[in-house]
């Protein structure tokens, strides 16, 4: 009777411990390595330092901002091995949200700095909606077309936000200067089949992961959003396609983007690193940082 009663026990200790550790289906140990984010914001939301601080709490080795220059150029000069800026495409007109002459202008002028690392983020086709304010800039506009030069010939990337529906601009616009690298922000917010035709067709394409989660509310069904199924697994059309082209996709975050409203860093830098767990680790660490430090100089 005695040695009944301790199996029972043994057995009912054994399903506490398994129901306190157990994990979601296809979710196992979270990436460790390194994280460089390749897409945040400065935002109105919260000071620089602040921002910088969430960033550095999280355990991220740098951060590729994008933002207002004069602020870039001074987080910079302060945490030279840290925050790596991109150029800010502004200077568009007032009433339209057309780029302009002056836009390239002012992208040349932040270069000359010696300090810019690439151009972003150019939004050109940020909604589905073609009639919404300030969306309405083909990704093959003559100006942008002139940026992607321009930064060819820096050899710096461009990181462009145009939804999937105009994929077809974004092929045209890779195909106008191959030596032009481009990052598509978020990855155009489509699906995995999508990415990688458009991979395989354009060895100047790069896609940052930024805001491709459950938490960000971008308009989009989160179901489609997501790189994961609601246990927390990689779906596997994903999987493949990060495997596949483990080097020519960038992790990010795009703090401080979709109004400058969502700041939860920690949450996010979780996610991604579930995410990340999910893959061999050669593609999470190419993901997780060493793509972007070939774009940075960084690369050892």
């Amino acid at each position: 009777m005695i040695y009944w009663r301790l199996i029972a026990q043994f057995t009912l200790a054994v399903l506490v411990l398994g129901t306190l550790f157990v994990q979601p289906a296809g979710v196992g140990p979270s990436y460790t390595g390194s994280l460089l984010d390749a897409h945040s914001h400065l935002t109105m939301s919260i000071s620089p330092p602040d921002l910088l601080s969430l960033f550095r709490k999280a355990d991220l080795s740098g951060i590729v901002l994008f933002g207002d220059a004069a602020t870039l150029l001074s987080l910079q000069k302060q945490n030279s091995d840290f925050v790596f800026p991109f150029a800010q495409p502004g200077g568009r007109d007032s009433h339209t949200g057309q780029l302009t002459a002056t836009t390239l202008e002012l992208i040349k002028q932040q270069f000359d700095t010696g300090v810019m690392r690439g151009v972003g983020e150019l939004s050109l086709r940020a909604g589905a909606n073609p009639n919404m304010p300030l969306n309405a800039i083909p990704a093959d506009d003559p100006i942008a077309l002139q940026i992607y030069d321009l930064a060819a010939s820096r050899k710096v990337p461009v990181t462009v936000h145009v939804e999937f529906e105009y994929s077809a601009e974004l092929e045209r616009a890779l195909d106008h200067n191959r030596n032009a690298t481009i990052i598509w922000a978020h990855m155009g917010d489509g699906q995995p089949t999508l990415i990688r035709e458009m991979l395989k067709k354009h060895a100047n394409l790069y896609v940052d992961i930024s805001a491709r989660n459950p938490y960000m509310q971008r308009g989009r069904p989160i179901q489609d959003q997501s790189l994961t199924n609601t246990d927390g697994s990689l779906k596997s059309d994903w999987e493949s396609v990060f495997e596949e082209f483990a080097d020519r996709i960038l992790y990010g975050t795009d703090i401080g983007g979709a109004g400058g409203q969502f700041l939860d860093v920690d949450q996010l830098v979780s996610y991604y690193r579930s995410v990340l767990g999910q893959l061999t680790t050669q593609t999470a660490e190419k993901i997780g940082y060493k793509n972007v430090q070939k774009f940075l100089g960084l690369a050892k």
